[in-house]
């Protein structure tokens, strides 16, 4: 992107911005009752592997609620464990109430100074708006999936942010820790990407990305031109 230009720093919310993951663990030990950690890393897993495949045989819209509470129900299930509706619906209110990770917090008001923030997401508008309210900064513009009536990877939702802000693709930068499932989007688009890599888990084969850093915080500080400040020796 040129100094020049408008600059719009778009961000995906699921996993980047909110600990999704942290709220279906707690959600798995507070309503479903599975207590023991190693077995409710195994059941995000596999709700991972069946989101996956209840998207890829979507054949009408469901609302992303739904979605994450069937896929986790899919996933205890092949756990041998019961998934009661009751605390099913508890477990999807939660999308309703994430709050954004430390990180998040810290590095969205520099990620604000080097441009305009968008949020594009998956969860329904109702929660993406909730959520946007919980952010220690003003966002210009969100997209939910619902409003394009298609879940990333589909490019509806990149798409539609590129329409609604009247943006070119380098004016746009799209910050995601979701490397497979948004950021090849992103790739095809000819969008500039960052990707959040917390996990230490390396670029995915065939991914190419303008910024891969280890938090939002290393990211912000790239952007702006600012350093970690070092804690100065103590005095003999």
């Amino acid at each position: 992107m040129s100094g020049g230009r408008r600059r719009v720093i778009a961000c995906g919310v699921l996993d980047t911005l909110a600990d999704l993951r942290g709220a279906l663990d707690r959600a798995l030990a507070e309503d479903l009752g599975v207590r023991a950690a190693a077995q409710r890393a195994r059941i995000l897993a596999g709700r991972d592997e069946a989101e996956d495949e209840l998207l890829d045989s979507l054949e009408q819209w469901r609302p992303c609620r739904e979605i994450v509470a069937e896929s986790l129900a899919v996933a205890c299930r092949r756990e041998g464990l019961p998934a009661p509706a009751a605390a099913l619906e508890r477990v999807a209110a939660r999308l309703g109430a994430l709050e954004p990770l430390d990180d998040a917090r810290r590095a969205l008001p520099g990620l604000a100074r080097a441009g305009e923030l968008a949020l594009v997401s998956a969860l329904d508008p109702e929660d993406l708006a909730a959520f946007a309210g919980r952010l220690p900064v003003p966002v210009a513009h969100a997209v939910s999936a619902r409003a394009v009536g298609a879940y990333p990877p589909e490019p509806d939702p990149l798409l539609a942010l590129l329409h609604e802000m009247a943006l070119d693709e380098d004016e746009l930068l799209f910050v995601s820790a979701r490397a497979e499932r948004e950021l090849y989007t992103a790739q095809d688009l000819g969008i500039e990407a960052a990707y959040v890599d917390r996990d230490g888990a390396g670029i995915p084969d065939e991914l190419e990305v303008a910024h891969h850093v280890a938090s939002l915080e290393a990211l912000s500080r790239r952007l702006t031109g600012r350093r970690r400040r070092r804690r100065a020796p103590p005095r003999a």
